[in-house]
């Protein structure tokens, strides 16, 4: 019985595949990021959405947020799929950088973590905790949207061609830990003043720096190249947060009575924001890896 490839099945990838060039890994990259952005905003969000200036972009804002989530995760598959019809390889990067770049565009145009508090605790002294585990429902959210990526674009170990090369689960943990720690330094660092208004340029700076320093650092110190354990890590971070928020957050002396700035760094970005440029964040430093770094494992 002969046995058919994947490339040989798919002569769409097997075609592109064989101009392996810099500018078709680019080209499938802003195309599928085109099309997750146009899912997510068009599909997903738009239609359930209030349409008023500066709304927060959450999977779980809109009206009907149930439903909103199955075509943002109906997306993030389609987008994933797409970067493997047009030739990616199982493990390969580019379905994180595209979907990362497609949420970090969702979220450009909408309102800061600022606003969503302002919305969401219209009196002056409404306790801000509700408002803080809304977040941590974003971020169930976003680990179902994570698994399916992992699903998708062959992150799992088990689906590694040299399986027996593979990190044991400490290593994995070690460094999804450690990225997470240095992303929280990172954050605290880069987001600002803590009592001051949140820039989204400084959030997407802050948070892309935060992570690709962690993964720099917990790839060195673990050894750790497949994203699995990167991937978790801003995801994890930003229920830490938002839990810390929710149960022991508070502001420093002289604002504590205010409830529309965000008690952490950890929470300043929203989840989709925080989970975007973390996962380019790290893509950036795993792909400088595999260019030029030992084996993967």
């Amino acid at each position: 019985m002969r046995l058919v490839s994947e490339t040989t099945a798919n002569p769409i990838a097997s075609a592109l595949q064989s101009a392996d060039s810099v500018w078709i890994v680019r080209f499938r990259v802003l195309l599928s990021a085109a099309l997750c952005w146009a899912g997510l905003h068009y599909l997903a969000l738009g239609p359930f959405r209030s349409g008023a200036h500066l709304e927060p972009v959450l999977l779980t804002g809109g009206s009907m947020p149930l439903i909103s989530v199955l075509l943002a995760v109906l997306v993030v598959a389609a987008t994933g799929w797409l970067v493997r019809l047009l030739g990616a390889r199982a493990g390969s990067l580019e379905s994180i950088v595209a979907i990362g770049v497609g949420m970090a565009l969702t979220a450009l145009p909408g309102g800061t973590t600022d606003h969503f508090l302002t919305s969401l605790l219209i009196r002056p002294d409404s306790p801000p905790a509700p408002a803080y585990w809304r977040l941590c429902a974003e971020y169930a959210a976003m680990v179902v949207v994570c698994g399916l990526l992992v699903q998708i674009g062959g992150f799992r170990p088990n689906v590694a061609k040299n399986s027996a090369a593979q990190s044991s689960a400490a290593l994995q943990l070690g460094a999804l830990l450690l990225t997470a720690a240095v992303a929280a330094v990172g954050l605290m660092v880069l987001s600002g003043p803590r009592v001051g208004e949140t820039y989204r340029g400084q959030v997407f700076f802050a948070v892309y720096a935060s992570f690709a320093a962690g993964a720099y650092a917990a790839g060195s110190a673990t050894k750790v190249r497949t994203p699995l354990a990167y991937l978790l890590a801003p995801v994890l971070l930003g229920v830490v947060g938002a839990v810390h928020a929710a149960i022991a957050g508070r502001l420093p002396s002289g604002y504590e009575h205010l409830n529309n700035i965000p008690v952490s760094a950890m929470v300043r970005g929203l989840p989709i924001e925080t989970v975007a440029m973390g996962w380019l964040g790290v893509s950036s430093v795993l792909a400088a890896r595999r260019a030029g770094g030992p084996p993967s494992r």
